[in-house]
């Protein structure tokens, strides 16, 4: 898979810079699901959302198709660690209680994950899909970036596009758990981050990682002479809205 090249070659960095979800996330996850035995995390990368996974359920799968992001993943006691595609996991039949998609879903093969999730779901079991929205900057900073990594845009998937939507234009084939209803502890990812952090972040984007493999260019020395400036040598607030959609096993 095109995509598990472009992360295997960036797996140490993607470790270090991306950030995980909040524990408070995870907590209502694990109280909406019908049962915390077993979680499937899918698409686990380095295991970001798999070690909160991993405090709230018995027993973690996680599956990732990229070797090297496996082998930057913690070691967990009750995790089982896979390199495989999500499409690829065959799991005991109504043997998971929650399936995550943590910023993976737009990678798979919708029409050959979905029958997986749903053979390996119990009835009334959870599939969450969750990832972020666009980075919200500060007004002073925003023009710049834009401007900055104009050249990645046309390497964002359709489906990234989608994602940052809230996945309502994917199929998403489970009877839906009202956010309205159960609403979620939190609504963002918000950090607190030096001019360092945050072009550590950017060059784990897949489209900055394809952008540069496809063109040589490496945009992030420009972007840091031209952000110094205006970030300063302290730290700025960076926004993750999260976007989130849940549903139970038809």
């Amino acid at each position: 898979m095109a995509d598990a090249r472009v992360f295997s070659a960036a797996a140490v960095q993607y470790r270090q810079a991306r950030p995980g979800y909040p524990p408070a996330l995870f907590d209502w996850l694990a109280a909406l699901a019908s049962a915390r035995d077993l979680a499937w995390d899918v698409g686990c990368g380095s295991g970001q959302a798999t070690a909160e996974l991993s405090r709230c359920f018995a027993r973690v799968i996680a599956n990732d198709p990229a070797a090297e992001q496996i082998a930057q993943a913690p070691a967990l006691a009750n995790v089982d660690w896979r390199v495989a595609g999500g499409e690829d996991v065959v799991l005991d039949a109504g043997s998971v209680d929650l399936v995550l998609a943590a910023s993976s879903l737009h990678w798979m093969d919708l029409d050959r994950f979905y029958p997986r999730a749903q053979h390996a779901l119990k009835p009334g079991g959870l599939m969450v899909a969750v990832g972020y929205a666009r980075t919200v900057m500060p007004a002073h900073i925003r023009p710049a970036i834009t401007s900055l990594f104009a050249p990645i845009s046309c390497y964002w998937s359709d489906a990234h596009r989608r994602a940052w939507k809230g996945y309502d234009s994917m199929p998403f084939p489970f009877e839906p758990v009202s956010l309205v209803d159960h609403p979620p502890p939190v609504t963002a990812v918000d950090l607190v981050w030096t001019l360092d952090q945050y072009l550590a972040y950017t060059s784990t984007w897949s489209a900055m990682l394809e952008h540069r493999q496809a063109t040589g260019i490496d945009l992030i020395p420009m972007a840091r002479e031209t952000l110094a400036p205006l970030w300063g040598e302290g730290t700025q607030p960076v926004s993750m809205p999260l976007v989130l959609k849940l549903g139970r096993r038809l």
